[in-house]
């Protein structure tokens, strides 16, 4: 985790999704998600859902998710800034995957993420 100073808005980098369909903690308490780059060079759509959660231990489907992102495939990105930012409750948790429905990991090193939250 590292801090953009004038702001005080924190980010972090998952320079490499490892094919895992794992929910990742980005944080483990109640906090603001700001925004996101998300880079996709696999040959499948890549879906990035939020949970609403401080320790990853959901599901990890669609339904439960709090909201989705999608990277298009072959070398497409989203980009997205929340000045507000969107609140999350109990924690922020993410994972990946290239169905929309259910967890299906992507290539090893596919999908890059940058996630900036408070």
């Amino acid at each position: 985790m590292s801090s953009l100073y004038e702001n005080k808005i924190d980010y972090r980098i998952n320079s490499a999704i490892n094919g895992a369909t794992g929910v990742s903690v980005v944080k483990s308490s109640a906090g603001n998600l700001h925004g996101w780059y998300i880079f996709n060079s696999g040959s499948s759509n890549a879906y990035v859902r939020f949970f609403n959660s401080e320790t990853g231990n959901s599901g990890g489907l669609e339904a439960e998710a709090a909201m989705t992102a999608v990277a298009p495939k072959s070398d497409g990105g989203t980009n997205l800034e929340l000045s507000g930012g969107v609140r999350f409750s109990s924690g922020i948790c993410y994972n990946v995957s290239t169905n929309p429905t259910t967890l299906v990991p992507p290539a090893t090193n596919a999908v890059n993420v940058t996630l900036f939250y408070r």
